[in-house]
């Protein structure tokens, strides 16, 4: 299973995207995510089919792709990696494993709750790690360098799957520490912290390029240029000048998701 990364959001590319309005006159869009109305769904649209391809090589939309087994109304848990777990960590390329402290905690409790499962029929559920118990969805800090703001791996039988890492060598940018800087809402790195926990629910990059920025190694489908940018998915590595960081799923990552799972038809706004 391959590790996804995404390339630091902090430094996007600017870039002078002319959009088509039929494309986003489609959805009725808040920064709320639970408001945004999606037209009907169909498989076979590029939107959906960049972002869930299951494997390198796979040019066709997939009728499988990375995600939780759990059928409508089952739950996926996570946990945060604790003092106590964090040495016991084991791959080799992950250094400087620590937990995110509390204010972090909070908001990644937060995006479950209010952006993810209004969406999707599932429960996210915290465990208390300890060194027997895990959740399926495990977030630490590591040390990524200059490369990478965060790093995830996709769901699947594999004991690192589902695992989210976040940068602890990120520019501070005024805030105590890098768990604060994640934290804070319509910042970019709080766009890598929904970025990367969609990862691990699934969802792939929609552009040509890997996690380190470079292109030509991963197979398609891929969305136009025009259209690759985060105000359509934040999986994109791309935001235009003058854009607003998300702070929620965009209508491209929502319309991916509910491929994947489902839509949630019992919440009420």
């Amino acid at each position: 299973m391959q590790r996804e990364k995404i390339a630091a959001i902090d430094r996007p590319q600017s870039l002078s995207v002319v959009r088509n309005p039929q494309d986003l006159s489609r959805y009725q869009i808040s920064m709320t995510a639970t408001t945004i109305v999606l037209p009907a769904q169909d498989p076979a649209r590029i939107e959906i089919g960049s972002l869930v391809r299951p494997d390198p090589g796979d040019l066709g939309f997939p009728t499988s792709a990375p995600k939780w087994d759990r059928p409508p109304g089952g739950s996926v848990t996570f946990s945060f990696v604790t003092a106590e777990t964090a040495p016991l960590y084991n791959e080799p390329d992950v250094t400087g494993v620590a937990p995110v402290n509390a204010n972090l905690q909070n908001a990644i409790r937060s995006i479950f709750t209010n952006l993810i499962e209004p969406l999707i029929p599932i429960q996210f559920v915290e465990v208390l790690e300890n060194p027997s118990q895990q959740g399926d969805i495990r977030v630490m800090l590591s040390s990524l360098g200059e490369t990478a703001d965060g790093q995830a791996q996709v769901p699947g039988l594999d004991a690192l799957a589902g695992d989210v890492q976040l940068s602890s060598d990120i520019l501070l940018g005024g805030f105590a520490s890098a768990s604060d800087a994640f934290a804070a809402v319509g910042s970019d790195n709080f766009v890598t912290v929904i970025h990367e926990l969609a990862h691990a629910l699934g969802l792939s990059h929609p552009g040509n390029y890997d996690g380190n920025g470079t292109s030509g190694n991963t197979a398609g489908p891929f969305l136009p240029i025009g259209l690759d940018h985060v105000m359509n998915a934040v999986m994109s590595y791309n935001l235009a000048e003058g854009d607003p960081s998300p702070t929620t799923y965009m209508p491209y990552d929502i319309q991916a998701l509910q491929y994947l799972y489902g839509k949630n038809t019992t919440f009420n706004n």
